[in-house]
């Protein structure tokens, strides 16, 4: 008995008729006949949508972990895409400039900023619980002290300071309930600021691990109670 034919696409196996058809070829047909018979997006527009979104993040990620350890100054068009392995155009094609990238940047951070808050909401204690999520979001850490760097930036210094609210104000939480403190929220916040300016200004590539965050926020315990 002959099969109905698949719309009129063609096979690369010779045929249109899916009796000739090799099995991916099948498959490739029958989504294409899904979408057309939904009359939703076309294949070919609906799958290079997500192409292209999945390109413009690997930039993105590519970019944000390029500024978190060289600053703006690693921010090149060309080493950028070297790393990425695409050219410069495929650049341009979804920025137009370095400017605009920046801003990308600056919005992955904020995004990044809330996962990091919603992961020390939950947080019961420091150690080792606030610890590993410091950890696991070493990139994060990175870029935050960049833009601490470099707060002369008015994006900088406008992303720096909604970044520290969100990640801040969950620390406190975290930090307020360690210590056990029982004074004003406006002094823990005094404290806590000064506290996480020196932490940023220390941290590097090499020292975000257990081992020294854990030493780190003990000797910070110690200054603590030493002013309470």
């Amino acid at each position: 008995m002959r099969k109905e034919k698949l719309g009129a696409v063609g096979c690369s196996s010779g045929g249109d008729d899916y009796n000739h058809c090799c099995l991916s070829c099948f498959s490739k047909k029958a989504e294409q006949y899904i979408h057309a018979a939904t009359k939703s997006v076309p294949y070919v527009a609906y799958k290079n949508k997500f192409m292209t979104t999945d390109n413009k993040r690997i930039w993105i990620e590519t970019g944000y972990s390029i500024f978190a350890a060289s600053g703006q100054a690693g921010l090149k068009v060309e080493p950028l895409a070297q790393a990425v392995g695409k050219s410069k155009s495929s650049f341009y094609h979804h920025f137009a400039d370095m400017d605009l990238f920046m801003d990308y940047l600056l919005q992955h951070h904020l995004k990044q900023s809330a996962i990091i808050g919603q992961k020390e909401n939950s947080a019961s204690c420091v150690d080792p619980e606030l610890i590993s999520i410091l950890v696991e979001h070493q990139t994060d850490l990175l870029f935050n002290r960049q833009l601490r760097i470099h707060r002369n930036i008015s994006s900088f210094n406008t992303a720096l300071q909604q970044s520290d609210k969100i990640v801040g104000n969950a620390f406190v939480k975290v930090w307020a309930k360690e210590m056990n403190l029982n004074m004003p929220a406006h002094k823990i916040e005094s404290i806590t600021t000064l506290a996480l300016e020196n932490f940023y200004l220390q941290i590097n590539e090499n020292n975000i691990n257990h081992k020294w965050l854990s030493s780190y926020f003990a000797e910070l315990k110690k200054i603590t109670t030493s002013l309470l």
